[in-house]
């Protein structure tokens, strides 16, 4: 009987809590709706009705403050941002709203600093960025406005907010980047090889996508010989990510290869769409073209492949398959990349684990088909990050189990260096 009551009193309060919490909730919508109706000093009163209730609703010192920011009454709205804060400092639209509102007051500096405050806490939240280029602007900072810009658009080239600030600025805010990258790779079995292929390349972020032109020098060093000495491969690449819609770009790419280190030509294409819950999906096929080394013959390969992403907190997560049709049945390859986001768009950790060969990778994989299409794992780990306010350096080591044959493996290791400059 004891027990029975227990759970009655228990079952009670329950009931009591979450009729609590629905009336807080009717009553944030009441003053939400309030709010966006001109009748700001009403929503304030049903705002500190909730607070009263529950002073850690957030949502409604948030929606007070901004009312309070609308009528331009900033040190109220300060305030009620304050006690956003007290609760949590990191607190993601307590610290959009206070850089809003600082920013409408005039006082850019510390509008500035809740946005950098912003960008710390959660580095793949867009928007932070977009203020913080929007008050770098008003104060005729030119060029750090480039630079959150470009990071907003790493994140997603297809950003409208990003998109139409460059557009109203004209040519004045283009964003440029020269890049010099040099990727090491070495195996023992059946014999010793090192292959060295450096690439440069130029990208420039325009009001309707980015453009990359790059040159890739390829070269497989055998014994005794010396670096970029005997043959080389030249590839030259152009790739495009045009703006088609609101949340919709596409990936348009071509390379030519000058000799056998490379395919012959190179091609790809894809849609990526963006989704509700920070989501991205993508779909779409690349081409390669190999001649063969012995008799000249061609070897067509078309791949389908897609992408799945998601930005959760700080990380970014995406999966991508590679389905290549053969004669007999299909290739399928898999790879899953994580990027964890330190402190801005520029600077990460980078994962990437994955079975099979990939045709975006300018690796010895691609020298010929019958490679190409041998059995591998991968894993690669890597830093990228700004060491001054245009330099940012990329480091990166891999390792493959490599098929080199019909079921004979090796071990092969991968070093990559590279530094851009943005302009």
């Amino acid at each position: 009987m004891k027990y029975l009551k227990a759970f009655f009193i228990l079952f009670f309060l329950l009931i009591t809590f979450f009729a609590k919490c629905q009336n807080i909730d009717s009553l944030f919508n009441e003053a939400r709706n309030l709010a966006f109706n001109s009748s700001r000093e009403e929503a304030r009163e049903v705002c500190n009705q909730i607070l009263e209730i529950k002073p850690s609703y957030l949502d409604a010192a948030i929606l007070k403050g901004r009312t309070f920011a609308w009528d331009k009454m900033y040190d109220s709205a300060f305030v009620s941002f304050q006690h956003v804060f007290s609760y949590n400092v990191g607190h993601k639209d307590g610290l959009s709203a206070m850089s809003d509102a600082l920013m409408w007051s005039g006082d850019y500096k510390e509008a500035l600093k809740f946005s950098n405050i912003g960008i710390s806490f959660h580095p793949t939240h867009q928007d932070f960025y977009i203020k913080k280029a929007t008050i770098l602007l008003k104060m005729n900072e030119k060029e750090k406005a480039k630079k959150a810009l470009s990071q907003v658009l790493d994140l997603n080239p297809s950003n409208e907010k990003a998109l139409a600030i460059l557009k109203k600025e004209n040519q004045r805010l283009m964003l440029s980047k020269i890049e010099v990258v040099h990727d090491f790779e070495f195996f023992q079995e059946p014999y010793i090889r090192r292959r060295h292929l450096t690439y440069i390349s130029y990208a420039n972020k325009t009001p309707i996508g980015s453009i990359i032109a790059r040159l890739y020098v390829n070269d497989i060093v055998k014994d005794n010989e010396h670096i970029y000495q005997n043959e080389l491969g030249y590839q030259a690449e152009l790739t495009a990510y045009p703006k088609i819609a609101n949340g919709l770009y596409s990936y348009v790419s071509y390379g030519y290869g000058f000799n056998r280190l490379f395919p012959k030509h190179r091609a790809g294409f894809e849609l990526f769409k963006s989704l509700p819950w920070s989501l991205e999906t993508s779909l779409g096929f690349r081409y390669m073209q190999f001649i063969s080394s012995t008799d000249s013959s061609k070897k067509d390969i078309f791949v389908l492949t897609g992408s799945l992403g998601k930005y959760y907190k700080n990380f970014w997560f995406s999966f991508r398959p590679f389905i290549t049709p053969k004669d007999v049945g299909v290739s399928q390859s898999y790879f899953l990349i994580i990027r964890y986001y330190l402190s801005s768009a520029d600077r990460y950790i980078f994962l990437q684990s994955g079975i099979g060969s990939t045709p975006d990778e300018s690796s010895g994989d691609l020298v010929d088909y019958e490679l190409y299409k041998l059995d591998k794992k991968k894993i690669k780990i890597g830093y990228e990050g700004p060491v001054k306010d245009r330099w940012t350096i990329k480091a990166r080591l891999g390792y493959e189990y490599t098929e080199y044959d019909t079921q004979k493996f090796r071990d092969q290791w991968n070093i990559t260096l590279g530094f851009n400059y943005k302009f």
